[in-house]
């Protein structure tokens, strides 16, 4: 299915830099030479996300992202200005999670972190256990913001499709990968930056 024409394609040097923005570090909680000891690409994706946050025109009531990380601190930090009232972080590696969000668990009560396994329980049959990609649907919840930037995204963009909320926007990281086009054929894009690709429900207008 051909995407329409009015996609808006952001300069692929869209703030493509790795210095230290104190607006950045802070939302953080880095020092600036706890960003200097962090690699370079993640430099660059903390900055650039940062940015395109703060280019959203949204009041995503709750948030779901698979990949937890200093997006977390991001989606926290907008949340205040948001009034977002329940945000949902998933992954599947249990230390990495609790070391990453470490400082910012206490400071976030509406924010739950969950590590899951990526296949879910195989015994017994009948066990109700979501798995990685489907434990959202266990909230009951709508999400009006979703961010795939975890494991196994073309299932999640799946998933994401059915829960979305009607005027909700899904954002892909690493979106120019070409095995994620299955996922995104999904929806319908609408704004295309060097390293993401933000969309909505094709039905939406």
């Amino acid at each position: 299915m051909t995407e329409p024409n009015d996609i808006k394609v952001v300069n692929p040097e869209f703030r493509h830099y790795a210095e230290p923005d104190s607006r950045v570090l802070d939302i953080l909680m880095l020092s600036v030479s706890e960003w200097k000891a962090m690699p370079f690409y993640a430099r660059v994706h903390a900055n650039e996300f940062y940015l395109l946050l703060c280019s959203l025109d949204i009041k995503p009531r709750h948030i779901l992202e698979w990949g937890s990380g200093y997006s977390t601190y991001l989606f926290s930090y907008f949340a205040g200005i948001w009034g977002t009232e329940y945000i949902l972080s998933i992954d599947d590696n249990k230390k990495y999670q609790d070391d990453i969000l470490e400082k910012l668990r206490p400071s976030q009560p509406y924010l739950e972190a969950c590590s899951i396994s990526q296949t879910g329980q195989i015994w017994p049959w009948d066990a109700e256990e979501y798995n990685y990609a489907t434990f959202p649907f266990s909230t009951g919840k709508k999400f009006d913001l979703v961010f795939v930037d975890g494991r196994r995204r073309n299932e999640c963009m799946f998933a994401a499709s059915r829960f979305l909320a009607e005027k909700g926007l899904v954002i892909l990281h690493d979106s120019w990968r070409k095995r994620y086009e299955l996922g995104m054929s999904l929806f319908r894009k609408i704004k295309i930056f060097d390293e993401y690709t933000i969309m909505v429900n094709r039905n939406t207008t």
